[in-house]
């Protein structure tokens, strides 16, 4: 009997045996087709934020307000003293000035390597058509200087434990705290002197902390034992920190070289540390049909939907997140994430006396909040936040000289339909937005327009030649315009439109051209 039970059990492996070696992979597709879907990310790709983000857009603001020129910067490479955060400085500077020329246009990055083993396929043509004079790089007349200054790791730990044991049991459980410490220094110099500019620094610093919890046990029945470990760890990473002391270095800075009041961006509530975190909490907290409702009512109230949409994720529902998500400058997907719902609790959350943060509404305390324009009416009720246009002049003031030049900004608060009139002082309107220079009519809430574009001044200006009063009036709808009923209002740029609207005034013309929600917005002004 156990001779036979051996030649089976040896039958049995060298069938096997044969079975694996003539086994091919056409025979296993289906795990390959399986491997395919595995391979994909678990989540979806987000922006990259960080604190600061509202920050940088405040910062655009102020520099287009106070009309900062164009002006060429570069930057050195950040290098990392303590040789232990591999993160890429010089691109997020990049990126952070970027973030605060969206409408002012204030910089341009000039981009040239000249390391030789950094050297790729747009330098290397960069080279060549420098050498052929077919090509010229501006001087940068700025360029910010720095370092990654140090790096304490572990300057500070805290460790609790406890345990119980017994002849037949053993159970333990520990606890750690660690603090890290980093530190970022930028400067800002002037290029034709390779001087940095005394007064124009930043030097902040950063704490990362990390966390881990463990329990361990273990038990005895009889002579048979068994053991268990469960752990976690939380650690910080120095990607989203060095972001952070970025964006702050980089509005201090410029915010100092520009001599703007750059610490009123610093002192939005969202700059506060915990303010994802805390929103991360109560998004949690919600089931999908909570989240459906929320998205509804908010969307709502903020002006993105004409009526709540609150049974279910319908095609409305997704094109109002997806009209948010741009304005916010946001990855679009018309999904309600999370990152969506952060960005619409910016208009409803506030930090109280006591420093936690607090929903608040539309009512008399909150119009007198400092952040004023950027609340929206309570999502419980059935106010909505109404679509504004705002415009301004550049340089803002009320009169001008003649033979001066003025630059118009506008901004809405969320994406809209704008037609702009020209006025001048002798009372002749003309159509300047949309224009052949400018033909998109469909703006977005992110960052303001100027006309003519600030980026390119040469395009046309509008020049004062006479004295007399002058304005500029913008409308901003929500749908576009019936041009078909008065096509004398849109057809022809720069030419007098008087006569398309001799008996009503021009806002009760655009007024009655529209199925929708619309605002109008004026800058008005002396020529002397």
């Amino acid at each position: 009997m156990m001779l036979f039970t051996k030649k089976t059990a040896v039958s049995s492996l060298v069938c096997l045996m044969l079975n694996g070696c003539n086994s091919t992979p056409r025979n296993e597709i289906p795990f390959f087709e399986t491997s395919l879907v595995e391979n994909q990310s678990l989540m979806k790709p987000i922006r990259s934020i960080s604190n600061f983000d509202d920050s940088l857009s405040c910062m655009d603001q102020l520099l287009l307000k106070k009309n900062i020129p164009t002006t060429y910067i570069t930057s050195k490479l950040i290098p990392d003293a303590s040789g232990k955060v591999f993160v890429s400085v010089k691109d997020m500077i990049i990126t952070s000035l970027s973030k605060m020329s969206r409408s002012s246009h204030s910089f341009e990055f000039v981009d040239f390597e000249t390391d030789p083993l950094k050297q790729d396929t747009v330098q290397n043509i960069t080279t060549l058509l420098l050498n052929s004079g077919d090509m010229h790089i501006p001087k940068p007349q700025l360029y910010v200087s720095g370092a990654i200054t140090s790096m304490d790791q572990n300057v500070m730990i805290k460790g609790t434990g406890f345990g119980v044991a017994s002849d037949d049991f053993e159970i333990g459980t520990t606890s750690d705290l660690i603090a890290t410490n980093f530190s970022l220094e930028l400067h800002l110099g002037d290029f034709d002197t390779r001087t940095i500019l005394p007064g124009i620094e930043s030097a902040n610093e950063l704490a990362i902390a990390g966390k881990g919890d463990a329990l361990d046990g273990g038990g005895r029945i009889s002579k048979a034992g068994t053991q268990f470990s469960l752990s976690t760890a939380y650690s910080q990473g120095v990607g989203p920190a060095t972001r952070a002391l970025v964006d702050l270095g980089t509005i201090e800075i410029v915010g100092k070289w520009a001599e703007v009041p750059y610490w009123r961006c610093l002192s939005l509530d969202q700059t506060h540390p915990e303010f994802q975190r805390e929103m991360h909490d109560w998004f949690k907290a919600m089931n999908m049909s909570e989240q459906i409702n929320f998205f509804g009512n908010a969307l709502y109230a903020g002006g993105y939907l004409t009526t709540p949409e609150t049974e279910g994720l319908t095609t409305t529902l997704k094109q109002a997140i997806l009209t948010f998500q741009r304005d916010e400058g946001i990855v679009p997907t018309g999904i309600p994430n999370f990152e969506t719902y952060e960005r619409i609790m910016r208009h409803y959350v506030t930090i109280d006396e006591n420093g936690r943060f607090k929903n608040i509404g539309w009512d008399e305390a909150t119009e007198a909040d400092r952040r004023g324009d950027n609340i929206w009416p309570d999502a419980d009720k059935t106010n909505q936040n109404p679509l504004k246009v705002e415009v301004a002049t550049l340089p803002e003031k009320p009169e001008y000289a003649l033979n001066e030049s003025v630059i118009f900004t506008v901004r809405t608060n969320r994406e809209a339909w704008l037609y702009c009139y020209y006025k001048n002082s002798k009372g002749v309107m003309t159509k300047v937005y949309p224009s052949i220079f400018q033909e998109n009519p469909k703006i977005t809430g992110l960052g303001s327009l100027t006309i003519p574009p600030k980026k390119t001044p040469d395009l046309f200006a509008f020049t004062m030649t006479n004295t007399g009063n002058e304005s500029l009036l913008c409308a901003a709808a929500e749908q576009q315009l019936d041009e078909k009923k008065i096509p004398d209002l849109f057809k022809s740029d720069f030419t007098a439109i008087n006569s398309a609207f001799k008996n009503v005034s021009l806002q009760d013309t655009l007024k009655g051209l529209s199925t929708g929600d619309i605002a109008f917005g004026s800058a008005d002004w002396k020529v002397k």
